[in-house]
Order: structure tokens, then sequence, then C-alpha cells
């Protein structure tokens, strides 16, 4: 079931270049995020 959900889902963002770009910049300020409360609470 979670591989054909996977395949399904690259299938996707193989057609939706725009969608695939913007979950991707998502992704990367959501792990920014996390990188800086980690610093700020660690200090």
């Amino acid at each position: 079931m979670l591989i054909f959900a996977g395949t399904t889902l690259a299938t996707a963002f193989r057609r939706r270049r725009r969608l695939s770009a913007g979950l991707t910049s998502g992704v990367a300020v959501l792990f920014a995020g996390f990188a800086a409360k980690l610093a700020v609470s660690s200090a």
C-alpha cells in the first residue's frame, strides 16, 4: 500500500513541477525554523 501511494505521489510531482518546488521550499523553511529554534533554546 505504501509503495503504491509513493508511486502515485512521485508521478504527481513529476507532472507538477511547481507543486514539487513549492513543497520543497516549504520543507526547507520548516527545517530552517527548527534549526533557529534549536539554536536559540540551547544558548
